[in-house]
């Protein structure tokens, strides 16, 4: 049987983002529906089985769900579709009821977020299956997004697809199933925890698989599945993840479809990638911390020794920041300044550290990167600059007054100058040594720079003020940097991007552990690196000898 009529003109990458529609793949939502109805206990095959889609797109998870149920005997189906996309509806209408004429559909051409809030979430449906649109709040707007998280008590980085996730949860009977398609941001993202939280409380969740590397979807969507119902979540809830594994002898692996291959730990060929399955537990704590990663044996065991050999974390060193956020990096960030005519270039430019020269331990700040930096230290405090004291500033930034003041949320604080960067940080702390790392990487880049130079906000930074010397900053590089850190990072958080990539943020950095400082192997490597540090190179032998006396530090 052929699938759904394909939308004419598909949408275009720009167009995916700004609506959120990343339509599904035929054999992904075929393995949801598999998994949706494994889950779901049913009806009576006599009986009405009310389905709903809330974001239908090209009608595949319909399809897919329908041919399933048909096949099982089921004859009494009322399918409730819903898009905000006109084109959608029409051919996704077209097409499943030329398909399914013994099924009763009801299309409607209108978002189901507004619907459902509108009838009081009164509708109940046996089975809802979806990929609900990824929009997240700097794309909804101020005013939808606060709307949704009022009605929803959501906080923190609101995705419309968590919204979505909540409507649909409250549109179940006590015997229904829901199997949805989500980023897998859900399952770290800071300011999705009130969900997790939520989803913790009532929702029991009967399986959750991360496809992260399986680059199912064009765009760089990371998807993760999971199919529910209502109750409470149990940690032992199965866990499955999907991730590419380069250090595997790509000869070895098995050519298998990937769908096939997911009920236990294996690794296949799939597409040209070595991919790596590995099954485990879902493992969850809650609070405004809280995130959900995968729970095995070999992880668990693996860091209950490290915990033992830990003596603080990252973010007891000093306060770990992101970088300068200009919001109009165009004015602020430029790499022709030197060629200004003295007479014009602004008085306040300082040298940028950015994520293009990143490196292990030690890095070059390019001469040519520089920032106009709009607040200084003075009378003891960080403090916007006056732009009358800085004449070729005021001139400069004034001949981009208009895109500068278009930054409403600027304005709308009241208390911000319309020249100011968004995001500054106190120039004091400039001066000393600091840590900085790069957000996103396959592999930890952290490095220390002495020069001064201001960080970006596609890098993070670590400052030794304060300290009594860099004892701890030359043990946090050699964490930092180690194949350790790594192995850390994957069992502890497992938030990995496309081909290996992982997100450097504060959330995660600031619990990297640290052994005791004053113990024998601390000692050596905080020697090894600072004499290596002073020589200014750091070789892959002695990057060798750091991994060993890292891994030999926490016992593993």
């Amino acid at each position: 049987m052929r699938g759904p009529k394909k939308l004419q003109g598909h949408k275009t990458l720009v167009e995916r983002k700004s609506t959120g529609a990343h339509y599904t793949p035929s054999r992904l939502s075929d393995f949801m529906t598999q998994q949706l109805l494994k889950s779901w206990l049913g009806v009576d095959k006599q009986s009405l089985v009310k389905v709903l889609d809330p974001a239908v797109g090209d009608g595949q998870l319909i399809h897919s769900l329908l041919k399933e149920l048909i096949k099982k005997g089921f004859i009494n189906i009322h399918v409730s579709a819903y898009d905000t996309d006109l084109e959608a509806i029409r051919h996704c209408k077209q097409s499943l009821i030329a398909m399914y004429p013994e099924v009763k559909f009801s299309f409607f051409n209108e978002d189901f977020l507004e619907g459902f809030l509108a009838k009081k979430r009164k509708k109940k449906y046996d089975l809802i299956i979806s990929n609900p649109p990824y929009v997240r709040s700097q794309e909804l707007g101020a005013e939808l997004s606060r709307a949704l998280a009022n009605e929803f008590n959501l906080s923190g980085s609101l995705d419309l697809s968590h919204a979505f996730i909540l409507a649909m949860g409250m549109s179940l009977k006590k015997t229904s199933k829901f199997a949805v398609l989500v980023s897998n941001r859900l399952l770290s993202l800071k300011g999705a925890w009130a969900l997790r939280e939520y989803m913790v409380d009532n929702f029991k969740v009967d399986h959750v698989w991360d496809f992260g590397d399986s680059k199912l979807f064009q765009a760089a969507v990371l998807p993760l599945v999971f199919v529910a119902g209502l109750g409470r979540m149990k940690s032992a809830c199965p866990f499955t993840t999907i991730y590419e594994d380069k250090s595997h002898d790509s000869s070895k692996p098995l050519e298998m479809d990937l769908f096939e291959a997911l009920d236990k730990d294996q690794v296949v060929n799939y597409q040209g990638m070595t991919l790596r399955i590995t099954q485990g537990d879902l493992d969850f704590d809650q609070g405004e911390h809280s995130r959900w990663a995968q729970k095995t044996a070999i992880k668990d065991g693996w860091l209950q020794e490290v915990e033992k050999h830990t003596f603080c974390r990252f973010g007891d060193i000093n306060k770990i920041s992101v970088g300068i956020k200009s919001t109009a990096d165009k004015v602020f960030i430029k790499q022709d300044w030197l060629a200004m005519d003295e007479n014009e270039r602004p008085e306040v430019l300082k040298p940028l550290i950015t994520h293009y020269e990143a490196a292990q331990y030690i890095a070059e700040v390019n001469p040519a990167s520089l920032v106009l930096y709009t607040h200084e230290y003075r009378d003891g405090h960080k403090r916007v600059i006056e732009l009358e004291t800085y004449p070729k500033t005021k001139a400069y930034l004034e001949a981009h007054a208009k895109i500068l003041k278009a930054r409403k949320y600027l304005q709308e604080s009241k208390t911000r100058r319309w020249y100011e960067i968004w995001v500054a940080h106190d120039p004091e702390k400039w001066k000393h040594a600091k840590i900085v790392f790069r957000d996103i990487s396959a592999k930890p880049l952290f490095w220390l720079d002495k020069s001064g130079a201001v960080v970006n906000g596609d890098c993070y930074w670590l400052s030794s003020m304060g300290l009594e010397n860099l004892d701890m900053i030359y043990l946090a590089l050699a964490v930092g940097n180690s194949r350790f850190i790594e192995q850390f990072y994957d069992a502890k958080f497992n938030n990995k991007l496309y081909s290996g990539r992982r997100r450097f943020i504060t959330q995660y950095v600031k619990e990297f552990p640290l052994p005791n400082p004053q113990g024998e192997i601390a000692r050596a490597i905080i020697d090894l690196v600072k004499k290596t540090y002073d020589l200014g190179v750091f070789d892959d032998r002695v990057k060798e000898q750091i991994n060993d006396l890292v891994d030999q530090a926490f016992g593993v």
